[in-house]
């Protein structure tokens, strides 16, 4: 129900929504990376590229390369389910903050500067808490990674350290983060993909 709800706001919002699973699952920050690969992918109509996260992001190699077919307006790439963190460093943060974080270096890594606003991406849990932390979750862009830039913080550091929750808490004081407070129903987390062509 909390995808097909995306679904129907992405088509108002003039978007062409395309649910990618609804069992989204596995370590939040290699999910997050093929995130990232595949909105890049995407924007540079890299077909190759796209077909080699399906696994990682709980779907078939045809949808995504499906994909290419409809990039003639703005798409809305909607996912569900939850991913998983494996705590390695004493870090504060949540599966879709790391998420998010992974999806921005790996947006950074792949994409232009002039392309930097064509994406961004959101994880975010439903009932408004990610792990022990007020954010629901996180935005994720290049732009991220270039404001944490010039912030003077490295991204790689603090995902490396499973601390993304003060990255996002201090990267350009604190907008990327999503704080909605407790929401009072846990459906599942969404993540949501706008691609801007």
């Amino acid at each position: 129900l909390a995808l097909l709800e995306c679904q129907k706001r992405a088509i108002q919002l003039g978007y062409f929504p395309v649910v990618l699973s609804s069992t989204l699952e596995g370590d939040a920050c290699n999910v997050g990376k093929a995130f990232g690969i595949l909105c890049a992918s995407l924007l540079h109509g890299d077909k190759e590229q796209i077909t080699t996260v399906a696994d990682t992001l709980c779907c078939d190699e045809d949808t995504l390369a499906s994909l290419l077919d409809v990039v003639y307006k703005p798409v809305c790439l909607i996912a569900g389910g939850e991913t998983t963190v494996h705590v390695q460093h004493k870090g504060t943060g949540g599966r879709n903050q790391e998420l998010s974080l992974a999806a921005s270096i790996a947006l950074h890594e792949r994409l232009q500067q002039n392309e930097f606003n064509q994406c961004i991406i959101l994880s975010a849990g439903t009932d408004g808490q990610d792990g022990p932390t007020p954010a629901a979750g996180a935005y994720a862009g290049a732009c991220v990674v270039e404001q944490a830039q010039k912030d003077g913080l490295d991204p790689k550091l603090f995902l490396h350290q499973n601390n993304s929750y003060s990255f996002y808490h201090m990267v350009g004081n604190g907008k990327h983060s999503l704080l909605t407070g407790l929401t009072g129903t846990n459906v599942m987390d969404v993540q949501i993909a706008l691609l801007d062509f």
